[in-house]
């Protein structure tokens, strides 16, 4: 995934700025004119975690589960907190190594989403809505389903990141997404966008999504990964509810899992994320999931320190003991609907 790690401060500057109204401490949130009043909502400032009362909100998982930048698998690591259900898992390795994941993942019992967008698209970005597919797509997507086949019922759906940020052309991701939409239409497709197509941030000048861009998806998601609160993430999901999931796709959160200056933050930002978006999801059936970014640590990239340190307890400056208990009791609530 994509992220802006050199303005993520600014930007949560004016988010608070704009939202103070939001940043109480009161036990709900309520949203609308006196004239038309929803129900009062559960607010993120909880102690004692609120119930996973959401039949729906079942997955729970972490990006970069399969490594990342050369790094080693985290299946075990994953495994051992025992809060997960998920596993995310990258093609840009041989259809061999892919397969053994999958194997890996059977043996397991879990579930794994698998990105496919090497398969489809050229990794660079270009000038705005211009990426073609790739010729030769059905004869590289036979050969990945080939190796893959014997472990197809661990493939919880099939993943394509930014799509739209990164150029692809609607026509282009119709085509893909439709292909495997006709293959498996028992698997689910999903994306996550990025912020600026659909106005939850103008950085880069991003032009909005049109409206009908993921109607092949599924599942959907975005990423925003700067300090908010309940208002302004509510109002988030409304603008992107009318802008990108319209046509009554399943959502996921992508809280954000990283800290760049863990040993200062202590996790703080994660754990703000964490509950905030639980308590989103809790009240919303449209919930399905939860995918956290990410277990890898992206240092030497565009985020900072991910789940690897920060879950280390022998690195003192990044080991960040209550995100971990707040990752694994909100994980644990989860997955408990999908047992």
């Amino acid at each position: 995934m994509k992220f802006k790690k050199t303005f993520v401060y600014l930007l949560a500057a004016v988010m608070a700025l704009s939202a103070l109204s939001g940043c109480g401490g009161g036990s709900s949130d309520k949203d609308g004119d006196d004239g038309d009043k929803e129900p009062a909502r559960i607010a993120s400032n909880w102690t004692v975690m609120p119930e996973n009362a959401n039949p729906n909100f079942k997955y729970f998982g972490y990006y970069h589960s399969d490594g990342f930048g050369g790094s080693r698998a985290y299946f075990q690591d994953i495994d051992a907190l025992e809060n997960a259900n998920v596993y995310f898992v990258n093609t840009q390795r041989s259809n061999a190594e892919t397969a053994q994941m999958l194997s890996d993942a059977k043996d397991k019992g879990m579930l794994c989403i698998v990105s496919v967008y090497g398969i489809f698209f050229a990794a660079e970005a270009g000038a705005k809505d211009n990426k073609l597919i790739l010729p030769g797509y059905q004869a590289s997507w036979n050969s990945f389903i080939s190796a893959i086949t014997p472990y197809m019922d661990t493939v919880l759906g099939f993943y394509f990141d930014e799509p739209y940020w990164l150029s692809v052309k609607k026509d282009a991701f119709w085509t893909a997404t439709k292909f495997i939409a006709d293959a498996y239409p028992d698997k689910k497709i999903m994306s996550c966008t990025s912020a600026m197509e659909f106005g939850a941030s103008t950085w880069g000048s991003v032009p909005q999504v049109p409206a009908d861009y993921y109607k092949y998806c599924t599942d959907l998601a975005y990423d925003y990964y700067v300090e908010w609160n309940d208002t302004a993430r509510f109002n988030y999901l409304k603008m992107f509810k009318e802008r990108v999931a319209n046509n009554g796709q399943n959502l996921w959160a992508v809280p954000r899992a990283f800290e760049d200056n863990p040993m200062y933050t202590k996790g703080s930002l994660t754990i703000a994320h964490m509950k905030g978006f639980y308590t989103e999801a809790i009240q919303d059936e449209r919930y399905v999931g939860m995918a956290l970014f990410s277990y890898a640590s992206g240092i030497d990239y565009d985020w900072g320190y991910g789940l690897v340190d920060m879950f280390n307890e022998a690195d003192e400056d990044t080991y960040c003991p209550a995100a971990k208990d707040i990752i694994i009791q909100i994980g644990k609530a989860v997955i408990a609907n999908n047992i």
